[in-house]
């Protein structure tokens, strides 16, 4: 439906009427007073003394003459009255009488919606300069206005600086169409027209956001109804698949300002409490909810016995035990509880747990189970089915459905059973924060207001459900150790005779360790002599604290105190000294690590070669000693300077392969080594046993002479490219690839 308004504002003035005697009137003017008379409206003039008065004008001129009756009454039509503005009445004698002063009345009009179906519901605000109650007359030409707003006459309509009346209207039984409606002031001349639009809509509708829901017996769930054509009343249907629940309920007194979707959520722990609302409400207050019918063994006990089950929801626009005509439908599965474990929290001391949400306080905790004595302890409870009834703070935490949260001493002598702490005794102390769709809920205790939660102390944290609770069949519960410590603060850095170590550079770093849950604030403040310098921080999840200063503007040798504070008042000073950057005690380091690569196989007389080289993967420069054995024979060593991250060149070994059998290798610094195996075959070639191995060439010219001789560099050459087997050429090939591969690994390491 489309709505279209018009509204206009009128009031009339006339002329100067004759003046009559009667008892009609809407406004009395007595002698010296000086009242407000709205245009319009019958003035009684009462006065004690029958005489002849004369009424001058705004301007000053003379409007007539009036005899009052033998009571001293006169009426008046004010719209006869030229102009507004201030009137004055004169005696005979030409003394003032009395004032009153003329005043236009406004009164606009205009209906609240901008479209509108037939039989909906809107609402026409009524506009006013008058601050006093008066009625309004409305009519029409073609609307029953005793049904759009009830009543003809509209009572108790005010306005005046900043306030309207609203006044609710109906569409119901008005056909599709342009209705024009009138709204007059019952005593003045003052009067609006408002139009409105009315159109045939859609049909209504209420639909289900999801067709299946789960929750937990005890807790409670939410759901949507989007609604078409906005109905005055949604209609909806309940029942369970075992037949033990059956209930019809009304939403009414909707209200659609916002949207078309009515939010409901239903607490399963009160489903079953008969004459209530089963449960059912309308989160947003955007309607009322109505139990019409309810009857079955579910719905008469105190409790859903019925733990696990699912309930059908159908809706419905108007009554489904009449003419209502099925909408949708949809599923809720409850499902039976569980519980969950007890996790202990930690978080800093100075955290404003009575205003985070939950998030906010899990981010500001850490998982531990030991406390730093006035810390923050945070218990997080996993548990379900609890949440439909369970207190919304901690002094009540334990009066409905046998929920109870307790911190029982364990470290006590022989003679002693330890102190019990109640949560509910110390709920000025702590704060809850439920989660049901996390299906957990959170505890705050500050320790520091809680006397029996000292540091030496060790708890039991226990979170239980007694058997009285209808949804457990005995006593459960959830425990959780913890201990608390005595609050503890070390700085720590280098240190030489009891003085802290500081060079002058402009990020020196001080440190120090705590066991105050991480996130404590900490504070860093230097006292040198005329100057202060400071810093600070945080603890970090691993219980130290570390935080960059300049100090480069100070001599080596300058002496100062150091004070480090943590927000509790905690805090320790230590003696220090600046130290040239770079000169003092460091915890940098350099270390070596080997790179070697070399064949694992050759034949006989082939060549073959050791790849190596070192590098610094440390962070600090430093001096590589290296030694090289084979077959535990030394041969090669030395020594190589090293930046930090740096490497040597690659070196080669060329093996002795003259002999089968397996070579034994190793390289080794003071911090790495690697080793593997050479093994020589015996050659398998015609050469083995023939001429070049037994005869001349082995024993003759080419082994013994030919060495130093033509055979290098000359003729000898014949029997590297010959049959001899061309092992050599083989051999020079895994020697560049093992010079390769070490100087890759060795290049790949310095990256």
């Amino acid at each position: 439906m489309v709505l279209s308004v018009v509204a206009a504002s009128a009031a009339l003035t006339g002329g100067v009427a004759a003046s009559h005697a009667g008892s009609s009137y809407d406004v009395e003017v007595q002698e010296n007073q000086n009242p407000r008379v709205w245009d319009g409206q019958t003035i009684r003039f009462n006065f004690t003394t029958d005489d002849t008065y004369t009424v001058t004008g705004p301007d000053g001129s003379d409007l007539g003459d009036f005899d009052t009756d033998a009571s001293g009454n006169h009426t008046l039509d004010s719209s006869t009255l030229p102009a507004t503005g201030e009137y004055t009445v004169e005696d005979s004698s030409g003394s003032t009488v009395t004032n009153f002063t003329l005043t236009t009345q406004t009164l606009s009009a205009s209906f609240g919606d901008s479209s509108i179906n037939s039989g909906q519901n809107t609402t026409v605000t009524l506009d006013t300069n008058r601050a006093e109650n008066f009625t309004v007359v409305a009519s029409s030409d073609g609307a029953d206005v005793s049904t759009v707003f009830g009543d003809q006459n509209i009572t108790e309509v005010k306005g005046g600086l900043g306030t309207s009346t609203t006044v609710n209207a109906t569409t119901a039984g008005l056909a599709a169409g342009t209705y024009n409606f009138t709204f007059e002031a019952h005593d003045s001349d003052a009067s609006a027209t408002a139009t409105i639009t009315v159109e045939e809509g859609t049909d209504e509708d209420a639909t289900f956001d999801s067709q299946s829901y789960s929750t937990v017996v005890g807790d409670t769930t939410s759901f949507d109804l989007e609604t078409m054509g906005q109905p005055d009343e949604v209609w909806l249907n309940i029942s369970d698949d075992e037949g033990y629940y059956t209930a019809t309920v009304l939403l009414n007194n909707t209200n659609y300002d916002d949207d078309n979707t009515l939010s409901l959520t239903w607490n399963t722990h009160n489903a079953s409490q008969n004459g209530s609302t089963l449960g059912l409400t309308e989160t947003n207050g955007d309607a009322t909810v109505n139990v019409v019918n309810a009857e079955g063994a579910a719905i008469m006990a105190d409790n859903l016995l019925n733990r696990s089950s699912t309930y059908t929801f159908e809706s419905f626009v108007d009554d489904p035990m009449g003419s209502g005509e099925f909408r949708d439908v949809s599923s809720v599965r409850v499902n039976e509880r569980s519980n969950g474990p007890v996790t202990v929290w930690t978080a800093p001391s100075s955290t404003n747990y009575g205003t985070l949400n939950a998030s906010e306080l899990v981010g500001a905790s850490t998982q531990d189970n030991t406390i730093a004595n006035d810390d923050l302890l945070v218990l997080q409870v996993e548990t379900n089915g609890v949440y439909g009834y369970m207190a919304d703070d901690l002094a009540n935490f334990n009066t409905t459905g046998g929920l109870n949260l307790t911190l029982t001493e364990t470290n006590t002598g022989p003679y002693s059973d330890g102190a019990t702490v109640n949560i509910q005794d110390i709920s000025g102390n702590s704060t809850l924060i439920k989660q049901p769709g996390e299906g957990q809920f959170l505890v705050a205790i500050d320790t520091a207001q809680v006397g029996s939660i000292s540091a030496g102390s060790s708890w039991d944290a226990a979170f239980s459900i007694h058997e009285s609770n209808p949804y457990v069949d005995s006593t459960i519960s959830s425990t959780a150790s913890l201990s608390v410590e005595e609050r503890s603060l070390e700085i720590t850095g280098d240190f030489s005779d009891g003085t802290l170590q500081l060079p002058n550079s402009d990020s020196a770093e001080v440190t120090a360790e705590s066991n105050v849950a991480p996130g404590t604030a900490v504070n860093v403040r230097m006292n040198f002599p005329f100057q202060f310098v400071t810093t600070s921080g945080e603890i970090a999840d691993d219980g130290t604290f570390s935080s960059a200063v300049n100090l480069s503007q100070f001599e080596a040798g300058t002496q100062f105190d150091t004070r480090v504070s943590l927000g509790t008042g905690l805090s320790k000073t230590v003696g220090s000294v600046i130290t040239e950057s770079g000169d003092g005690p460091t915890n940098a380091t350099a270390s070596f690590s080997v790179s070697a690569n070399a064949p694992s196989e050759v034949e006989q007389g082939a060549q073959a070669q050791l790849g190596y080289s070192f590098t610094n993967d440390g962070d600090a420069d430093g001096t590589v000693e290296y030694t090289v054995t084979v077959n535990g024979e030394e041969v090669d060593s030395g020594t190589a300077n090293l930046s930090a991250g740096s490497s040597t060149s690659p070196m080669v070994y060329e093996f002795d392969t003259s002999s089968a059998g397996d070579v034994e290798w190793s390289v080794s610094t003071q911090h790495d080594s690697a080793s593997g195996t050479l093994t020589v075959a015996e050659s398998g070639g015609d050469d083995t046993g023939g001429d070049d191995t037994g005869g001349d060439d082995t024993g003759g010219d080419d082994t013994g002479g030919d060495t130093g001789g033509d055979d290098t560099g000359g003729d000898g050459d014949g029997d590297s490219d010959g049959d001899g087997g061309g092992q050599p050429g083989f051999g020079l090939v895994v020697a560049l690839f093992a010079l390769i591969g070490a100087a890759l690994l060795a290049l790949r390491r310095q990256n």
